[in-house]
């Protein structure tokens, strides 16, 4: 009966602990909030990402903010999008046969 007794104290002190070790130690009033750490990609390869600036190892090219290089579609230049008077370019059906090699 002892032995029981001190197993379920024991669990019980057990949990409380592991339940302020990762729940509450965070969750504290009062607790600093931790930076996001910035994050710098390849425009190129956007799996490169790392967390400092610098360069891309496959390419070279100079890693940029991950932040800076999201650009919403109103600040993209009108150049890039297409005129409404400008035609737009046909494409070939799709039943025209391949010509074979």
């Amino acid at each position: 009966m002892r032995t029981l007794l001190f197993l379920v104290i024991g669990l019980g002190v057990g949990a409380a602990g592991a339940w302020y070790w990762f729940v509450g130690f965070d969750a504290r009033p009062g607790a600093p909030e931790t930076a996001k750490a910035e994050l710098y990609t390849c425009p190129m390869h956007p799996q490169i990402m790392q967390d400092a600036p610098g360069a891309c190892p496959i390419c070279g090219m100079d890693l940029v903010s991950k932040s800076a290089g999201a650009q919403p579609a109103a600040s993209q230049p009108a150049a890039s999008q297409p005129a409404a008077s400008q035609p737009a370019a046909s494409q070939p059906a799709a039943s025209q046969p391949v010509a074979s090699l």
